[in-house]
C-alpha cells in the first residue's frame, strides 16, 4: 500500500507528506497515523511512497494526506514550498479477506459499499459468508409475484445473466430468489469469498401452470417461511422453483428463514441435501398433462431433488436494464 503525487510536469520537484491517516469510512475511528521521518530528503515527483500495512479484517475506510509541495513557478523559476491536504476529499479504500473472485473481478465500487460495511471487522470466509446473509436477509425484499420479472435474463440450467447495476439502482434491494442468490453471490466474490447460485432441480422440471410449454414438471410446497422483507407475508407457499447459495455443499439463504420464531432460523452452511432440504420442503407436487398426478414427501423415492447445476453455478453480470 502506498501513495504518490502526480504533478505537473516541470514544474514539481519533490514532495514530502508529512501525515498520511487511514480512518474508517463509517465512523472516523482512525486506524493508523504514520508521520514523515524528521530527517528525511524530499520525495522525487511521482515517487511510491510506501505505507503501512492494511489491517486484516474487512473494512470500508478511507485515506488521506498533508504534506509540502516543492514548486517551481512563475516567470522567474522561483521555487516555492506549499502546503496540501487531501483530508477533505479522501480516497475509498476497500479492505477485503483475499483477491476479489468472478463476477467481481474487478470489483464493482457500488457493491463494495454494501460488503466492506456489512462484513466491518471480519477475517474469515465463514463469518464473512454468515454476516452477508443476513445483513442481505435483514434488508432485502423478497418478492414473488407473476407481475414481476426480475432482473434475471438468458436462464440454463447452466447459468444465468444477472442485470446488477439495474436490480442496484433501486430505491430498495429488492428481487425474487434468483436477484437475492446473485446478489449474495456478488457480495461474496467482492470480498474474496467464491460462492454459487443453484436451483433446487432443472429447468426442464418446472410446472408453471397453465401456462407451462410441455403441461408437466414439479412444484415445491415450503413448510413455514419468514421471507426477507415485507411484501410476502410469513407461511407456507407454493414455489416452482427456489434458487439459493451453495458454497462446497453448504447452503447460505438470503431469500428467508424458517420457522415461527422472531427472528428466525437462517440458513448459514446448513448441508444442502439433509438439512436445508428438510426445512425448506414440505411437500413435492408433480403434474402430468396439467394435472395433479403425485405428491411426495422430501424423503420418499422419485422426489424430483436434484440441484443444478451439480456444483452450482457464477451468475453473468450486466450493466444493461432488463430487455
Amino acid at each position: 500500500m502506498g501513495i504518490w503525487w502526480n504533478g505537473t510536469p516541470g514544474a514539481l520537484l519533490g514532495w514530502k507528506p508529512l501525515k498520511v491517516v487511514l480512518r474508517t469510512r463509517t465512523t472516523g475511528e482512525v486506524l493508523w497515523e504514520q508521520l514523515w521521518p524528521s530527517n528525511a530528503n524530499w520525495l522525487s515527483p511521482s515517487v511510491f511512497y510506501p505505507l503501512n500495512g492494511v489491517p486484516d479484517w474487512v473494512e470500508y475506510a478511507e485515506l488521506w494526506s498533508e504534506g509540502l509541495l516543492l514548486v517551481r513557478s512563475g516567470p522567474f523559476g522561483m521555487v516555492n514550498v506549499q502546503l496540501y491536504s487531501t483530508q477533505s476529499t479522501p480516497s475509498e479504500e476497500f479492505i477485503v479477506l483475499d483477491e476479489p473472485k468472478v463476477p467481481m473481478s474487478p470489483a464493482w465500487v457500488s457493491v463494495l459499499r454494501y460488503s466492506c460495511v456489512w462484513a466491518r471487522y471480519l477475517r474469515s470466509e465463514v463469518t464473512v459468508a454468515d454476516t452477508l446473509t443476513s445483513r442481505l436477509w435483514e434488508n432485502g425484499i423478497f418478492v414473488y409475484s407473476p407481475a414481476f420479472a426480475g432482473y434475471t435474463t438468458n436462464h440454463s440450467d447452466y447459468g444465468e445473466v444477472f442485470h446488477l447495476k439495474a436490480f442496484m439502482d433501486q430505491p430498495s434491494l429488492r428481487g425474487q430468489c434468483n436477484d437475492l442468490s446473485d446478489f449474495l453471490c456478488v457480495l461474496m466474490a467482492s470480498v474474496g469469498v467464491s460462492a454459487r447460485s443453484q436451483r433446487t432441480y432443472s429447468i426442464s422440471e418446472f410446472y408453471t401452470g397453465d401456462g407451462d410449454d410441455d403441461g408437466r414438471g414439479w412444484q415445491i410446497l415450503t413448510h413455514v417461511i419468514d421471507p426477507a422483507g415485507s411484501e410476502v407475508s410469513v407461511g407456507r407457499k407454493l414455489f416452482v422453483y427456489h434458487q439459493f447459495v451453495t458454497i462446497y455443499g453448504g447452503v447460505w439463504e438470503p431469500s428467508f428463514g424458517f420457522g415461527n420464531s422472531n427472528p428466525p432460523n437462517l440458513s448459514l452452511g446448513w448441508a444442502r441435501d439433509s438439512e436445508y432440504k428438510q426445512a425448506l420442503v414440505d411437500l413435492f407436487y408433480h403434474y402430468e398433462s396439467f394435472d395433479l398426478v403425485e405428491v411426495l414427501r422430501t424423503d420418499a423415492p422419485g422426489n424430483p431433488w436434484a440441484p443444478m447445476p451439480m456444483v452450482g453455478f457464477t451468475p453473468d453480470v450486466s450493466t444493461n436494464n432488463v430487455p
